[in-house]
């Protein structure tokens, strides 16, 4: 496949990875629902799927990009199931899961769908590649479309860290139970 439609399905698979993590903090802020430490984990792991197809796009295709990408995926799906796997047991109340749901999923449910689709994606976006040159380093100029794309994960990035420490803190506070909690 040529270079040009290689980049163009990692900026589509970006945008793809990008629609969760801007779902879940638009959730966040305006539906008033805090993450809790595991749904941190989960973001915090799309975010890592993602640094490994922007580092495709800045120093050209490498099996150890694809490699982090798919490490990434693997220990965000175990995140994610690990917090399907709480809230599968209907509560004495006849309630199950947490949190509200998007076209019948919760964000949690998703995620373990977008970290699946992810191992998937990578997965055909390796094979799709023509492999037996040399992995050197190269850095490429990216044109805008791929520096809005990095500015968002950078931006997303960002308010993950800020969104964090709102809600945990740097040290634990005893008038926090979250915060007290994990500490």
């Amino acid at each position: 496949m040529t270079n040009n439609i290689v980049r163009k399905l990692h900026i589509v698979a970006l945008l793809l990875l990008a629609m969760p993590l801007i779902g879940a903090y638009s959730i966040q802020l305006f539906m008033h629902e805090m993450p809790c430490p595991l749904c941190l984990l989960q973001r915090v792991g799309m975010l890592a799927v993602a640094v490994g197809l922007l580092m495709n796009l800045r120093f050209g295709v490498h099996p150890v990009h694809y490699g982090l990408s798919i490490i990434a995926a693997l220990v965000g799906a175990a995140v994610a199931t690990r917090q399907v796997l709480l809230h599968i047991v209907p509560t004495a109340d006849g309630i199950t899961g947490f949190g509200d749901t998007v076209l019948g999923l919760h964000l949690y449910s998703w995620s373990v769908v977008v970290f699946l689709s992810s191992i998937l994606g990578v997965g055909l976006l390796m094979t799709l590649m023509k492999w037996g040159k040399n992995f050197e380093s190269e850095v490429i100029t990216l044109n805008n479309v791929e520096k809005g794309v990095f500015f968002l994960f950078i931006f997303i990035g960002l308010a993950n860290v800020a969104g964090a420490f709102l809600e945990c803190g740097l040290i634990p506070c005893p008038d926090n139970p979250i915060s007290y909690k994990y500490w």
